[in-house]
């Protein structure tokens, strides 16, 4: 059997057909006048025994090298003479590396536990982090990993903004990380992210926050926490801690590609992270000056005013 691709005007391969052997000789004529299919059609080697490679959708037909090029697969690789993509920093030994586009290097994939339960000590150096909801944890998250890609870095026990978080983990990781922001902020932002309205829904909010809050004040000595202020404009510095922390350096990134890439997953009208939606949040912390809400958020805010003291 031959192979030939069907090749549009840009020489991108647009699909593979198979003709008999016995054609193979006229294969192009075949599929385009005789079977009535038009295009332009180009044989190509399913042993890649020329035209470089066996062509395939998405593929490149080069004429005037007459090779077929497989697709980019990222948009900082280059072409080298041999029509192979190569990446702008070589990659290591080993078959576990693979590419990461927005810190421009090679990273290993995180080890995963299987189970939270009986928790083992995972590979040094490690990092646990979780955070009060809305205090920059997908930001922080994403820096982390883009910053020390070959270390193990966990967010949340069992799930994100969990008081347990800071319970079940201590002695276990290298290093425990949080966040913390102003109450009032965070919890009008989960307010607008999460669309509760209704008091019960506020009011439980409220203490979801505050049990957090607690946590993190409850095991403050074992935390090293950062402010949400510090961690969205002062992420150099931030990250300089850690490396002064687990005597590791962290790779040099573009915090702007991690908030470009961050904005790009975000579905709603409300920030990404960090975020700024005063008209709207200036609005649901009004709710939160309501009678019914003073006790909890004072609560809530006595807390948090007590961590930010220590730091």
């Amino acid at each position: 059997m031959a192979h030939f691709a069907e090749i549009d005007n840009n020489g991108v391969v647009k699909r593979i057909l198979v003709v008999s052997n016995d054609l193979e000789h006229r294969g192009a004529d075949f599929l385009a006048n005789d079977l009535g299919l038009g295009g332009n059609w180009v044989q190509t080697s399913y042993n890649n025994n020329f035209r470089k490679q066996f062509a395939a959708e998405g593929y490149i037909y080069d004429s005037k090298n007459d090779v077929f090029i497989a697709p980019k697969p990222f948009e900082s690789w280059i072409l080298d003479a041999n029509f192979e993509w190569q990446a702008p920093v070589s990659k290591p030994v080993g078959n576990e590396w693979v590419w990461e586009e927005t810190i421009l290097n090679w990273i290993k994939p995180l080890q995963i536990f299987t189970s939270w339960s009986g928790l083992e000590n995972p590979v040094e150096p490690s990092i646990f982090m979780d955070t009060v909801s809305r205090s920059a944890g997908r930001y922080f998250n994403a820096l982390l990993n883009a910053a020390y890609p070959t270390t193990y870095i966990k967010w949340g026990y069992t799930m994100p903004h969990n008081p347990e978080s800071f319970i079940k983990t201590i002695g276990k990781f290298s290093l425990i990380v949080s966040t913390i922001r102003n109450p009032k902020d965070s919890i009008a932002s989960s307010l607008l992210v999460f669309g509760a309205t209704d008091d019960d829904s506020i009011s439980k909010t409220i203490e979801n926050t505050t049990q957090m809050l607690k946590a993190i004040k409850n095991n403050q000595d074992e935390i090293t926490i950062f402010t949400f202020e510090q961690v969205t404009e002062n992420a150099q510095e931030v990250l300089e801690t850690i490396n002064n922390k687990l005597q590791i350096k962290a790779i040099n990134i573009d915090e702007k590609i991690i908030k470009d890439e961050l904005a790009k997953t975000n579905q709603n009208d409300f920030y990404s992270t960090p975020v700024n939606n005063s008209d709207k949040l200036n609005k649901l912390k009004d709710i939160l000056d309501k009678p019914q809400f003073v006790s909890l958020m004072a609560e809530s805010k006595s807390i948090y005013d007590e961590i930010k003291g220590k730091l």
